[in-house]
């Protein structure tokens, strides 16, 4: 169109079929400019549109041998093509008003200027002077739109980047995981996330500027493996762990996922990480790991605690069987076998109870007994158990027949038990077992307490199970609680250790 505008600036021409050609190209100018329009929104142009704009070029064709056709549509043909690139300009402001440029309302003005200036020609060309205007300023108009599309297009990118950037920087930042981006050209971090800061102590500008300070609170071995993955850049994904250590804080574990970024050559160029703190998640292996070794250690107890029971049933029904005692004897013999079978009893529960082990508890059943009644009774199970070892017994009690106890008898009976295997096992050949027994009262420590009580007394039963064995070296006595501690004078005996 402007090519055959410039060929007759300076001739007076109104050729019939130079303005149709012209109405050809404005049309075809006006249609092509909206439907790029939608195009640069994303969006789809009615078919009535293009329905309309066909009709109106057939009829400009048709007005070529139909005078009658020109005259008729001359004017809603000039109307319809302006129409087009007004409403071009309106799609440009009603889809850009989030974005707050000035520049959109001018843009808007420039194409509606232009719409109606590159379509008035028609008008125009009986008056050179004024056709000649027409074509310098739609000429500048055009150009000054382009700039301005540009501008707004330009702009209306820019905005989409930073609210997606925006977006993403929410995600990130407002995340668990810890985002870092290091660049292996610059030897640094070009990206931390800012709640990194929490772990590391320190701000992301000093984490970016000195990487030695995300080392500084590594132990040795993990600021070595970790040092590497910087050092030499990494060509597969996959994972470490390690220990961040500050004074005056528990130990904070982290897990990487890293994964190698390349360029187009396929270098690594970057390493990016996602840091997670699985302090909870390690807490809680650990909690898992202590109950697994309780429960290891209950069944353990229980398994040593059997091999007494047992042991002592089989003496005292060989005793039977062999009449090595004597008919009164019996009752007394069944008596203890019976309270062994009970004890038995209770430590089968207790297998059954580590089966669902959750916690290191035991199931306790505590009943008052008569003092005296009970201390004889151990004492008689214990002369018995010692003589058959072929020690000799010393048991001596002074325990008042008027004192009660609230115990539980199978757990007392297994401390007597374990304390007088073990004395059995370091008191040495015809060495001799001593059990004394005291019973004593002593004095409530408030008023309070004696109201409580109720008038009963409070005391203690001490029981002193001695041996005239070697005993325990001074060095082991602080670990004589520890579990299967064996100390220095029983490196000969095989077992599971005192067991207190």
């Amino acid at each position: 169109m402007f090519t055959m505008d410039i060929t007759h600036l300076g001739v007076y021409h109104m050729s019939y079929s130079y303005i149709l050609l012209k109405q050809i190209f404005s049309l075809n100018t006006a249609f092509l400019f909206l439907l790029g329009t939608y195009k640069f929104f994303h969006l789809k142009m009615s078919r009535v549109v293009t329905f309309f704009t066909i009709l109106f070029f057939c009829s400009i064709v048709i007005s070529f041998w139909f005078y009658e056709v020109y005259e008729i549509l001359l004017i809603p043909n000039v109307l319809f093509s302006t129409v087009l690139v007004a409403w071009a300009g309106c799609i440009f402001y009603i889809y850009t008003w989030t974005q707050n440029i000035p520049e959109k309302y001018l843009l808007c003005f420039l194409i509606i200027l232009w719409s109606i200036c590159s379509n008035n020609f028609t008008f125009l060309l009986p008056r050179l002077e004024l056709s000649m205007f027409n074509y310098f300023s739609s000429l500048l108009i055009l150009n000054v739109t382009i700039i301005f599309l540009l501008i707004v297009y330009f702009k209306k990118i820019y905005y989409l980047l930073t609210k997606q950037e925006t977006r993403f920087r929410m995600l990130v930042e407002n995340a668990t995981e810890h985002i870092f981006l290091y660049d292996y050209i610059k030897q640094r971090f070009e990206y931390i996330s800012p709640s990194a800061t929490k772990i590391f102590h320190y701000t992301i500008s000093e984490l970016k500027k000195d990487t030695k300070k995300f080392f500084e609170y590594l132990n040795a071995s993990d600021k070595e493996k970790i040092s590497l993955l910087l050092k030499n850049p990494v060509t597969h994904s996959s994972m470490e762990t390690f220990q961040v250590i500050k004074e005056d804080a528990e130990p904070i574990w982290c897990e990487i996922h890293y994964t190698p970024i390349t360029n187009d050559d396929g270098v690594t160029v970057s390493l990016e990480w996602i840091l997670r703190d699985i302090s909870a998640k390690k807490k809680i292996e650990e909690e898992l790991r202590e109950t697994e070794n309780m429960k290891r250690e209950l069944l353990e107890d229980i398994a040593h605690e059997i091999r007494t029971p047992v042991t002592l049933i089989r003496g005292y029904a060989e005793s039977i069987l062999n009449d090595v005692i004597s008919p009164s004897a019996i009752h007394s013999y069944l008596k203890s076998i019976y309270s062994k079978t009970e004890l038995l009893n209770t430590l089968v529960n207790d297998f059954m109870q580590a089966s669902y082990f959750t916690s290191q508890t035991m199931e306790f059943r505590f009943y008052e007994v008569n003092a005296k009644e009970f201390i004889e009774e151990m004492l008689s199970q214990c002369e018995y158990h010692i003589a058959t070892a072929g020690i000799t017994p010393i048991c001596e009690s002074s325990v008042p027949e008027d004192i009660f106890i609230v115990i539980d008898k199978g757990r007392i009976e297994q401390v007597f038990s374990n304390l007088i295997t073990n004395a059995l096992r370091y008191a040495g050949e015809l060495a001799t077992v001593f059990i004394f027994v005291t019973a004593s009262e002593r004095s409530l420590e408030s008023k309070d307490n004696e109201a409580e009580m109720d008038g009963v007394s409070a005391g203690e039963i001490v029981v002193k199970i001695v041996d005239s064995g070697k005993g325990i070296a001074e060095e082991d006595l602080p670990y004589i609680f520890q579990r299967k501690y064996r100390g220095k004078n029983a490196s000969s005996h095989s077992g599971s250790g005192i067991g207190l």
